[in-house]
C-alpha cells in the first residue's frame, strides 16, 4: 500500500514539474543551443 502511494506521490510530482516547468526550460535550452531539436532533446532528458 505504501509503495502505490510512493508512486502516485512521484507520478504527480513529476507531472507538477513537466506541466510548469518544461517551456520554461525548452526556452533556456533553445536559447543556449540554437537548436529546435536539441532543446527538445535536453528537456526530454532531463524529464
Amino acid at each position: 500500500m505504501q509503495n502505490e502511494v510512493d508512486n502516485s506521490n512521484t507520478r504527480n510530482t513529476i507531472k507538477y514539474w513537466v506541466e510548469n516547468y518544461s517551456d520554461t526550460m525548452y526556452s533556456w535550452a533553445l536559447h543556449k543551443s540554437s537548436s529546435k531539436e536539441t532543446a527538445e532533446d535536453l528537456v526530454q532528458e532531463t524529464f
